[in-house]
């Protein structure tokens, strides 16, 4: 039966997965067109959090270098960890792990004072209440959002995949 259920399941995750593979037209974009779609999207997300948050026009005057600044200091940490955690050729010397394991905890440190920093100037612009909804309230509607995006796209079955094992 549990052979079953897995063979199942893996069936619905190949599927989901080759029904989604990218689309010729998608790969196609320009990078105005990409960087197009990214302003949109930051308009659209900048709506979003003023809303959600409850920003006067003074505080998200105050606020949006603030998050802009830190979202660009996450960016190149991010893009730091990526670098160290994708795969590698075969031609490439082998991974020092206690170099690699010694970086990625530097690199959360960093991310860590960064995000204190953040904390530190947007205490004296928002009230606790409006720190507690850009937190909290906005986090978990985010990935809730995504969660219901995966699953729209049928690719639920990864989550059911994961949960399983």
């Amino acid at each position: 039966m549990k052979r079953v259920v897995l063979s199942l399941l893996l069936c619905l995750f190949v599927g989901g997965l080759s029904a989604h593979a990218p689309k010729a037209e998608a790969q196609k974009k320009s990078a105005e067109q990409r960087q197009q779609e990214f302003a949109e999207m930051k308009v659209r997300l900048v709506a979003y959090y003023t809303a959600e948050i409850g920003l006067t026009p003074e505080e998200a005057e105050v606020f949006w270098p603030i998050f802009d600044r830190l979202q660009k200091s996450r960016w190149k940490i991010n893009h730091e960890r990526f670098k160290l955690i994708r795969p590698r050729r075969a031609d490439e010397a082998p991974v020092d792990f206690a170099r690699f394991n010694k970086r990625i905890l530097e690199l959360k440190v960093e991310e860590g004072k960064i995000l204190e920093e953040f904390h530190k100037e947007m205490s004296q612009v928002l009230s606790p209440e409006k720190m507690y909804k850009f937190y909290f309230k906005i986090v978990i509607k985010l990935i809730h959002i995504l969660v219901c995006m995966i699953y729209i796209a049928n690719l639920g079955y990864i989550i059911i995949l994961i949960i399983c094992c």
